[in-house]
């Protein structure tokens, strides 16, 4: 296999593409080790364009005090959730796969590790108490068969938990939907592939806001792509749109990748023109949905899958184009005022070919303002990975913070899934100790 082909099998990990038969072969995930030195990177000079700035290595010692204690308080402690001990112990098995995808609302975060009992798959929710982060339950798969993939992605919202299992009834598909009672979670629906096709896909990825679940079928009509929009009324779940691509095309990935926040849905299809890839913008009246408006790459070239992943918060959306050159990568934050979406271009100077920069991103908006955070699971030797916080300062937006994997291992793949709540991030690194991965919680500065 050669090394453009390795690299595209590790970021099937967070795409979730053709889970049920590849990752099994593919995909080695690991769990960590002993925390090694931070590495920080800070910002340039507020003078510098963010495209142009070369943000400094600095050691610990030499970082502004603000920072230093930002790091303190977070990367030497870094810790993946429920707490290293316990993962050593053996919580997570080779084979696992922990922290493929997370999502975290307030103080609730939820963790998928699809490799669980081979590959039928588990979900683990966990809540913070104070500063400590506790497992609260573990969620497995309902239907219980192999290669389930249930955990291939996660979402939540409150109280309200959404797990895929790409892999149920012959790799149709199906998303389940847990809610919490005081500290107990309880299934509340089982949603199915409405078509019921081989090889659909329905459940990878989702994405939920309040009373509203994405689901997307990524395979769905020769791989075009379909995504589902599901609204609750009391505790029955109906199917509210269907929502395809405009156009059509094979081979699209519409879907890929969804967002959701209040009335507005984001959805990747990295494989239109070509590979160029596009981002759609859905907003809802009533109960329609209708397109807003189509987020692309002005630059854009054949193959750099614009829209592989995607977020928002509000008015924010950010994208992710993973392959951008040589798989470099790169990420766009737009912002919308009224209808329109103007766009940021978001890039790491010192990111280098095959860094998947933009596999993925989380958006959230905090007191001090809105912040991006963007994983590049194959950046920094021997694949380790990083992810990379930024900021807007006025008109423009600046990296602010780069996170290096803590426990920096062959192939770790750190940065392969994030999450943002605020301040507080995940960020799963899914090869780690031979692929039982491991999560890692701290608070960005």
């Amino acid at each position: 296999m050669d090394r453009r082909s390795t690299m595209r099998a590790g970021r099937a990990v967070s795409q979730c593409a053709g889970l049920a038969g590849l990752l099994a072969g593919l995909l080695m995930l690991v769990m960590p080790s002993a925390a090694a030195a931070p590495t920080v990177r800070v910002a340039g000079s507020a003078g510098e364009s963010q495209a142009g700035a070369r943000s400094p290595q600095v050691t610990l010692a030499q970082a502004p005090v603000s920072l230093r204690a930002a790091v303190r308080r977070t990367l030497p402690q870094v810790r993946s959730v429920g707490g290293v001990p316990e993962v050593l112990a053996g919580s997570h098995a080779p084979g696992d796969l922990f922290g493929s995808a997370v999502a975290i609302s307030g103080t609730t975060a939820i963790v998928g590790a699809y490799g669980v009992n081979d590959f039928s798959g588990a979900a683990y929710i966990y809540v913070r108490s104070g500063k400590t982060w506790h497992q609260q339950a573990t969620l497995s798969d309902p239907a219980g068969g192999v290669q389930d993939t249930f955990g291939c992605s996660v979402a939540l919202s409150g109280t309200t938990a959404v797990v895929g299992a790409p892999g149920v009834n012959d790799v149709a598909g199906a998303a389940y939907i847990y809610v919490r009672t005081g500290k107990t979670w309880h299934q509340q629906a089982e949603l199915a592939d409405p078509v019921g096709t081989t090889l659909d896909y329905f459940g990878c990825p989702v994405a939920v806001s309040g009373e509203t679940v994405l689901i997307s079928s990524v395979n769905a009509n020769n791989n075009i792509g379909v995504t589902y929009v599901y609204v609750r009324t009391g505790t029955t779940w109906r199917r509210q749109a269907s929502l395809t691509l405009p156009g059509g095309g094979d081979n699209a990935g519409f879907g890929t990748s969804v967002a959701i926040s209040g009335g507005t849905a984001v959805i990747g299809a990295p494989g239109v023109f070509a590979g160029i890839g596009a981002a759609y913008v859905y907003a809802r009246s009533g109960q329609r949905w209708r397109q807003q408006a189509r987020l692309i790459d002005p630059a854009g070239i054949s193959g750099q899958q614009f829209g592989s992943a995607v977020a928002l918060s509000g008015a924010t959306a950010a994208i992710g184009a993973v392959a951008v050159g040589q798989d470099a990568g790169a990420a766009w934050v737009y912002v919308r005022s009224g209808t329109t979406w103007r766009r940021h271009r978001l890039t790491d100077p010192q990111v280098r070919s095959g860094a998947e920069f933009g596999v993925a991103v989380a958006v959230s908006r905090t007191t001090s303002g809105t912040r991006v955070l963007v994983g590049a699971s194959n950046a920094v030797r021997r694949i380790c990975g990083s992810a990379y916080d930024f900021a807007r300062s006025g008109t423009k937006w600046r990296e602010k913070a780069k996170v290096v994997d803590p426990g920096c291992a062959v192939k770790d793949r750190f940065g392969t899934a994030v999450a943002l709540d605020g301040r507080t991030a995940f960020i799963g690194a899914p090869m780690t100790n031979k692929d039982a991965g491991a999560v890692y919680e701290l608070t960005i500065p």
